[in-house]
């Protein structure tokens, strides 16, 4: 089992050398810390022959909101997987309203592992907690029909191209490369 962060799971799946060393071992990566695509996934799932999950938290959420299934269904890659127990979520737009969550905004959650409130910093809790108690996670995410999570990314670092909003995780997937000795041989 190895535990990673998505841009090492890009270096992977790009590093030329990884065919001439034996992975047979491995059986399963989590991932975190950062959105994963869709497509990233499913290749190191299939060239490693693992599961390659994904989980999702925050500090404020001490730390796990969901995790994925250990199913392979590839309609779920790119989900960060259904709610734990006892926590439940909305989405909000960008005037705090809530949305039908499949059309995505920004992930609110509830639940028991969630926060208080900042330590002696009043201002913050008032902003990040609403008055029926979600977390206002600043995650841009929505939910598919099944309840699992796709987060696109951090809401304040989209960047706005052409009218469109594009995360930088999707541009990292797609232009990251080796540009560097093998990874795997240092």
């Amino acid at each position: 089992v190895a535990c990673m962060v998505p841009p090492m799971l890009v270096i992977l799946d790009k590093e030329p050398t990884r065919s001439g060393y034996d992975f047979s071992s491995l059986r399963a990566l989590y991932c975190g810390a950062a959105p994963l695509d869709a497509a990233t996934q499913t290749r190191i799932a299939e060239v490693f022959k693992a599961e390659v999950r994904q989980a999702y938290g925050t500090t404020e959420t001490s730390p796990i909101i969901s995790v994925a299934n250990v199913s392979r269904a590839k309609n779920t890659y790119g989900s960060v997987g259904k709610l734990v127990p006892n926590t439940t979520c909305k989405v909000v737009n960008d005037e705090k309203v809530e949305v039908p969550a499949s059309e995505g905004g920004e992930l609110c959650i509830k639940g028991p592992q969630v926060m208080m409130g900042y330590l002696n910093r009043p201002d913050a809790t008032k902003v990040a907690l609403d008055a029926q108690g979600y977390y206002h996670t600043g995650d841009a995410a929505h939910l598919d029909e099944g309840g699992n999570i796709f987060i696109g990314d951090r809401k304040k670092d989209l960047i706005k191209v052409m009218g469109f909003q594009v995360a930088p995780a999707e541009l990292e997937g797609v232009t990251a490369a080796p540009s560097r000795p093998s990874l795997i041989a240092c």
